[in-house]
């Protein structure tokens, strides 16, 4: 089986999938949005809407949503706005951004005591430090997440940060620790009903079977798996379950059905418009007939490479690169696959050049967000100096007058006090 990865943001469910009616009807739920929690509300689902086909969209509503929420100062939306945005941010490569948005997120939920934001913030950063390969650090915001959810009982938030840790684990070959978080989510997945990530699980469950050599449980749990997902709503885990097959039989020698389980998932995959899912197919189905049908091989790996540059997926264009080298190399053109690999090592190298930029420019935005932040503190504790200064001003104006009203009076008692001794020494000499 290939390596398992981590799953995408588990707990965030982009319904990018809505055509233009289900846009506008998030639009017009906005305009009569009745209060704060429903107007959050609906910029979360407008941020989900975008976040895979429009980045930049959902950004633009994320900072109307926080905008929002700072107006009205409603803490717990402006933490939700910015948990979404530094999902997007994480999916996008902006790294620093995402943590950012997050130790934002996790500062107000902490703040206002909220342990559901809580655990959730430590599970994305849990995901976050896991694609950056700081395995400790997110083993830690796994455990705490995990913990968080557990004393709320919070179930499929514990089934998903489960599974996550769990193939965490299975990445780096401990079979033991795997096996213990993968099955703790399927006990919790039967408290809760079934969704992407519970098929998704289950398929990593599988794989760790297999892994471990028990490949009879590793077929039941994939069958089972392709049954619980064939109906409506899921049909990407449907075709995830799809391709797991075509590789289990592919990897146990057996070409016929490994071919009629992708097959089948690529027809669902070109009926449903899923573009990434068929190039991930036909890399696939080449991989199984290069051997004795080269030429058909290479027509599959050419039908992916549009699809990847239709869709701008670059990353996925170097492994299509390598199959086409290996493809050539085996049929003995070697000036062809030189070409190829000159392509490759061009892409690999604007794809480097593309991160770092895009690091710098994540770090100057962090900076700049940064310094937004600081101006606004800097301009509430100047207002609050200038409000301490002036009733200073005024408790000093009070003390004064005070003080000048008790010195009228006194200076008046003693004159009065001269006055009656006055008086008094002219009876006594009257007397």
């Amino acid at each position: 089986m290939k390596s398992v990865h981590l799953l995408f943001f588990i707990l965030f469910m982009p319904i990018s999938l809505l055509g233009q009616s289900g846009i506008n009807d998030l639009i017009n739920k906005l305009k009569v949005a009745g209060n704060d929690s429903e107007k959050i509300s609906a910029y979360e689902k407008l941020i989900m809407h975008y976040a895979v086909k429009n980045p930049d969209s959902s950004e633009y509503y994320g900072n109307l949503g926080i905008a929002y929420a700072r107006e009205k100062n409603y803490l717990k939306g402006e933490a939700r706005i910015n948990t979404q945005l530094g999902r997007i941010d994480e999916s996008q490569g902006r790294v620093v951004l995402a943590k950012k948005h997050m130790a934002h997120a996790l500062q107000i939920f902490k703040a206002l005591n909220y342990p559901m934001g809580i655990a959730e913030v430590n599970g994305d950063l849990g995901t976050i430090e896991a694609n950056k390969g700081n395995y400790d650090t997110a083993i830690v915001y796994f455990i705490t997440a995990i913990k968080g959810h557990k004393e709320i009982n919070d179930y499929k938030g514990l089934m998903v940060t489960a599974s996550n840790l769990g193939s965490l684990y299975l990445q780096h070959e401990d079979t033991i620790n795997a096996a213990k978080y993968l099955l703790l989510a399927e006990e919790t997945s039967k408290k809760t009903p079934v969704i992407d990530q519970t098929i998704s699980l289950y398929n990593t469950i599988a794989i760790m079977y297999d892994i471990s050599g028990n490949k009879e449980k590793a077929l039941e749990y994939f069958l089972n798996n392709l049954k619980l997902s064939d109906k409506p709503g899921f049909v990407t885990s449907h075709i995830e379950c799809l391709l797991y097959l075509g590789e289990y039989f592919h990897n146990g020698g057996d070409k016929e059905k490994a071919l009629f389980y992708l097959e089948e998932g690529l027809k669902k995959a070109r009926e449903n418009n899923i573009p990434e899912m068929q190039a991930n197919i036909l890399v696939n189905i080449a991989q199984i007939i290069k051997s004795n049908k080269p030429e058909l091989a290479m027509e599959y790996l050419n039908k992916a490479d549009t699809i990847c540059r239709n869709t701008q997926n670059r990353s996925f264009l170097l492994s299509i690169y390598k199959e086409r080298i290996e493809l050539l190399a085996n049929q003995g053109k070697y000036k062809e696959a030189l070409e190829v690999a000159i392509q490759k090592q061009i892409l690999n190298d604007s794809l480097y050049s593309i991160g770092k930029a895009r690091d710098l420019a994540c770090i100057t935005s962090a900076f700049q967000l940064e310094t937004n932040e600081q101006i606004k503190k800097l301009g509430t504790l100047s207002r609050h100096n200038i409000t301490q200064r002036n009733e200073l001003i005024i408790i000093a104006i009070f003390l004064i007058v005070a003080i000048l009203v008790l010195l009228f009076f006194y200076r008046k008692t003693i004159r009065l006090n001269k006055e009656t001794l006055f008086h008094k020494k002219q009876l006594e000499e009257i007397n």
